[in-house]
């Protein structure tokens, strides 16, 4: 609307209602156009409708005529003058009066107040309270505060300083606006009338005119308590009818005012909180007073009777309950589920079925971004030009962030070149939308998703975010009373995003499949777009377990058929939908291994011999597909990729000594068992990529130090697996296994002179006492290993140990192995797995079978060979380190020696009414692990195959238990110590039930919260307590053994996510090198588990 012009002349005003008139105007729109262009004063609407008839008769002047019969003298200036000053002096004075005093005609004095002067009558507004001098003087005072304290901090210079003292009201703060929160109660009625604005409507010429009557304003209401600022409404606070407030509700509401303020404006409560409210008694109140204290809240002064200074009842509370107007509600109840009271509508949300009509002008995304992996370009080039560049051509990804790329070359005269610069990639989007997912969430659990929509654009823009629907969750949709609904549908929100900020949005939803579900969010705007698409795991609640039961498949020999039934049980306490069947075939008994490089085992990589472990099946593998003539390029790469960065790893556990350990310079001295270990690896690996042998040499060179006059090899450090000990044998397992190192790496001392007699002598005198030692032990385990040492030795008392452990074979049809006797357990269930045997059967076996193996001696292998290939876990590995280290070992020598390429074999496999599973394995895909999977678990699956070769079929079940069924050699207590909605406090208490003092190495995984984080530093500190580590949703606590008596840590979890009805937790403890031996409880919070969505997303629709 147009400002009204303050300066104009009668002439003037009479000149456009000519000109108006001469256009055709109504004498109706002429008095309105006057009135907005000069002001109502200007002409009234009759002295336009004279106008407009004199201009009508033929008038031409526009000045004032005088009468006829006398010249017109009583509007003179002198009279103007006069009545002006009466009206300054007294405003309520009337026009009979002024007439009177004057003695002037009332029609002259009424033309001269309106015509001549412009003034006009208008009601005084009513005011709560008269101010006193006090309170006007102390109005301009705070006023003039409030004014300095502005121009301060926007760096003001020439301010001048008003009463302000060290230490006087007002904090420091960098921006006083920034931290400004305004808080107010208004009286909302349950039953409002409709304003007379509010009751217009458009009538017709032949309707009749509508009637408005009178409604009386209800006297049932309820308070609001509204507290805001710059950014908008931070908190809508609701007291229910019949209350009144007071200090006690007043701090209560401050509560969560604090809550919101965390959630809504991180930072702010870490800088200073200041707040404006007015002086009423619950705000005034010591109880308000010391609670604001206590958090450091600072509150601007409020002069009484002041609303012009809190300013809710003027910009605020109209737009609230401007929406209520001609509504009547019963209860308070019926109020707020209507959802009147609300803010001019900053934020919209809907579905996509809502009565709102579909917006047609937004963008669409030209893509949906799904690619997001976590490193990116590693490349091994071949530079071909002269001038030794190469070109890459690869696809980026979808990542916003920058990417930093370094180069190195090798080349056979230069030697290694690095670049010294890096180049840095920047990946970006003006306009995009990204997801903050936790790593999973359990089954059951509520999951507010939170959409970030980030603008750098150039201007403010109005963002529909919309999240499509799926199968694969369930939307959460929460009314005004917090009560939550579900559907599955497409939803969307409108949020405005200024220029190069960012907005959060949240979408509750319920995931309702297990595995992997898709997220999709699109961001759409009118002058950008984009889409992204994240998986989101989301497990099953219980433990994870699994089993298989490999069938080894022989065609050889002749045999035309194969057949065999394989029954499948899961225990009765398996969590329903969490079971899943596969069914796997492979041509080549390594191909499993193979398959599973990168996840042999399910357990953790922490320490020294976890990276040997990891390293040592490459090596194998490698060295067997280069013998069979299989090795190709893609395989090549993979298993030196992971054999460098063992190898660059395990040196990180090396003491200046040259002996490792389990976790390096942490332990106080190096341990014998894993120095001749890595020795013995490292030696194996340097056939296929770079290693200083002086590190193996020097190795070797500390543990021929170390040797007993005897021959003996002691172990200096802890004895991290108790077999090396071998059951009271003084050692001699220990002594055995660093021999069989020694035997591996003769090569390395051939022709060294002084180095090569010393490393000699020790062989001989280890050699001298094993088989002396050996002849008279009775221990299946140091049997075993002697049995491989001596056959590299050549020992004359090779042939004897392995007939005295084919006395003690155990056998089952074709096939061999060696257990080895235990003291029976109390078994807390009666299910087990089918299969199922120790670690050191495992390892006792292999052994044997690389002695048939140095032998060459197929067929009294064989039988050993088949019984290893049915024990492996699904993924190719076997239970523990080093039985998966040794049998991997074993069976890629012995597949070496009995490598066949005759193979042509078609399996089937039926499993109870399903369709049948049909598997061709040629020469030629004899490598490739083929799998198929199915939910249902059936009760028998039954293996068919014809053709010829020896082939491997494996059928694996995975599921979850609700509790452990294992055997009891732990005791296991967890105790939650503190708990809020945002943070936990837990005590784990564990201690060893099992034979002897203590357990082996043992492993504590501490399950997390979905949403929640544990900081490593708030876990208590023990002196057996060697390594922390953070695995996704679990912490892995790595102990140098668990004695007889409780070892209690505690640790803090801290909630980083949004996530409502969290499941129970597991806490696991068990043998590193038997993890049979393992014990599994589990703790939940009272107040996770009973968690609404509000209250972990205050942020989310309705929450507020």
């Amino acid at each position: 609307m147009a400002t009204p012009i303050k300066e104009w002349s009668k002439l003037e005003v009479r000149a456009v209602v000519r000109f108006l008139f001469s256009k055709g105007t109504k004498p109706s729109e002429i008095h309105k156009q006057i009135a907005e262009t000069y002001g109502e004063g200007a002409m009234s609407r009759s002295r336009v409708y004279q106008w407009f008839t004199w201009f009508g008769e033929g008038r031409t002047s526009l000045g004032d005529e005088p009468k006829s019969d006398r010249p017109k003298t009583s509007t003179n200036e002198e009279n103007t003058t006069r009545v002006d000053e009466l009206i300054r002096c007294d405003r309520r004075m009337k026009i009979r009066e002024i007439a009177l005093k004057l003695e002037i005609p009332k029609s002259t004095v009424h033309e001269i107040v309106h015509d001549t002067l412009g003034y006009r009558k208008v009601y005084a507004r009513w005011v709560p309270k008269m101010l006193t001098e006090d309170h006007k003087l102390q109005r301009v005072e705070i006023s003039q505060r409030l004014l300095q304290r502005c121009q301060q901090d926007n760096g003001d210079e020439d301010t001048t300083h008003i009463g302000l003292e060290p230490g006087g009201d007002f904090q420091a703060n960098n921006n006083l606006f920034d931290n400004l929160i305004t808080g107010d109660e208004t009286w909302v009625h349950l039953n409002t009338p409709e304003t007379k604005r509010d009751s217009m409507t458009w009538k017709h010429p032949s309707s009749p005119v509508t009637k408005k009557f009178k409604v009386q304003r209800s006297a049932a209401k309820v308070m609001a308590t509204v507290f805001w600022d710059a950014k908008g409404v931070i908190l809508l606070d609701i007291m229910p009818q019949g209350q009144c407030i007071n200090a006690a509700q007043y701090c209560s509401t401050l509560n969560r005012l604090k809550e919101a303020i965390r959630r809504k404006r991180p930072g702010l409560l870490r800088r200073c909180v200041v707040l404006q409210h007015d002086n009423a008694t619950p705000h005034s109140a010591n109880l308000t007073q010391q609670w604001l204290q206590r958090y450091g809240w600072e509150i601007l002064p409020h002069p009484a009777h002041s609303p012009d200074l809190a300013p809710s009842d003027f910009h605020l509370f109209g737009p609230l309950k401007r929406h209520l107007g001609g509504m009547a509600f019963e209860t308070e109840d019926d109020l707020i589920s209507s959802r009147r009271i609300t803010i001019a509508p900053r934020i919209a949300s809907g579905t996509s079925d809502s009565l709102a009509a579909p917006r047609t002008d937004l963008m669409e995304p030209s893509a949906t971004r799904s690619f997001f992996p976590e490193s990116w370009l590693w490349a091994q080039l071949q530079t071909s030009s002269a001038n030794g560049t190469a070109t890459i051509k690869t696809t980026i990804p979808d990542t916003i962030t920058s990417w930093v790329v370094s180069a190195f070359a090798t080349n056979q005269m230069s030697g290694l070149g690095i670049a010294p610069t890096q180049a840095h990639l920047t990946v970006f989007k003006p306009f995009f939308v990204s997801l903050n997912l936790p790593y999973s969430v359990t089954r059951g659990e509520h999951l507010a998703l939170q959409a970030n929509v980030f603008n750098y654009l150039q201007q403010d823009v109005t963002v529909r975010v919309t999240l499509a629907k799926s199968s694969e969750f369930f939307n959460i949709f929460i009314d005004a009373n917090k009560q939550e609904s579900w559907r599955q549908e497409e939803v969307y929100q409108d949020v405005m995003v200024a220029a190069g900020e960012a907005k959060s949005v949240y979408f509750p939803i319920i995931p309702s499949e297990l595995g992997r579900i898709n997220l999709e969010v699109k961001a759409q705007s009118t002058v950008a777009a984009d889409a992204v698409r994240r998986q989101l795991l989301v497990e099953a609640e219980g433990i994870p377990k699994e089993y298989n039961v490999p069938v080894l498949i022989d065609l050889t020999d002749g045999r035309k058929g194969f057949s065999e039934t394989v029954n499948l049980t899961l225990p009765a306490n398996t969590v329903q939908g969490s079971e899943l069947v596969r069914v796997s075939v492979v041509g080549d008994l390594m191909g499993p291994t193979l398959a599973g490089l990168d996840s042999l085992l399910h357990m953790p990589t922490g320490c020294g011999e976890q990276t040997m472990a990891s390293l040592a099946p490459n090596v194998y593998v490698l060295d067997y597909l280069k013998s069979a003539n299989q090795l190709t390029l893609d395989i090549e790469k993979k298993a030196l990729d992971f054999m460098e960065s063992g190898y660059q790893r395990e040196l990180t556990y090396k003491h200046p000594d040259d002996s490792f350990s389990a976790f390096g310079e942490k332990d106080d001295s190096g341990s014998m068992w894993l120095t001749a270990f890595v020795a013995r690896v490292f030696h194996q690996a340097k056939s296929h990529i770079f290693v200083d042998e002086t590190v193996i040499t020097s190795a070797i060179d500390w543990m021929i130090s170390r040797q007993k006059k005897k021959g003996s090899f002691p172990e200096p450090g802890r004895v991290i697996t108790k077999g090396m000990q071998g059951e009271a044998s003084g050692g001699l397992g220990l002594t055995c296994f660093v021999y069989i190192s020694l035997l591996e790496n003769q090569d390395l001392y051939a022709a060294k002179g002084t180095s090569q007699k010393k490393f000699e002598k020790a062989q001989k005198r280890a050699l001298k006492y094993l088989e002396t030692q050996v002849a008279t032990t009775t221990d299946v385990y140091i049997l075993a290993m002697a049995s491989y040492a001596f056959q590299l030795a050549k020992s004359s008392q090779a042939q004897n140990v392995l007939d005295r452990l084919e006395a003690l074979a155990v056998k089952e049809g074709n096939m061999r192995y060696w257990h080895k006797p235990e003291a029976p357990k109390a078994k807390t269930g009666s299910w087990r797995a089918p299969h199922g045997v120790t670690a050191v059967d495992t390892e006792m076996s292999s052994y044997v079978l690389l002695a048939y193996t140095v032998k060459a001696d197929i067929v009294g292998g064989k039988g050993i060979m088949q019984w290893l290939a049915r024990q492996r876990n699904p993924n190719g590995g076997f239970s523990s380190t080093q039985d998966t280290v040794v049998a991997l070992n074993a069976m890629s020598e012995f597949a070496k020696l009995a490598y066949s390429n005759n193979l042509n074999v078609r399996i089937t496999a039926q499993l109870d009414s399903a369709p049948v599973y049909t598997f061709d394995i040629q020469q030629s895909n004899s490598l490739i692990l083929q799998t198929r999977e199915t939910k249902t678990v059936p009760s028998k699956v039954k293996i068919d195959a014809t053709g010829a070769g020896l082939v491997l079929a494996d059928v694996a079940v995975f599921f979850n238990i609700e509790t452990e069924v294992e055997d009891l050699t732990f005791d296991l207590t967890v105790t939650m110590i503190e708990e809020t909605m945002n943070w936990l406090v837990v005590e784990t208490c564990t201690r060893w039930l099992g034979e002897g003092k203590s357990s082996a190495m043992a492993v504590q995984e501490i399950g997390i919260p979905s949403g929640f984080v544990v900081d490593p530093e708030t876990i208590t500190a023990l002196p057996i307590l060697k390594r922390i580590e953070t695995q996704n949703k679990k912490i892995v606590l790595y102990f140098d053994e668990i004695g007889k008596t409780n070892v209690c840590l505690t640790f803090r979890a801290q909630r980083t996510g949004l996530v409502a009805k969290s499941q129970p937790t597991a806490v696991r403890v068990y043998d590193y090198y038997e993890p049979g031996n393992q014990v599994t409880q589990f703790y939940q919070s009272k107040i996770l588990r009973e968690s609404s969505m509000c209250e972990v997303c205050v942020e989310c629709e309705n929450c507020v």
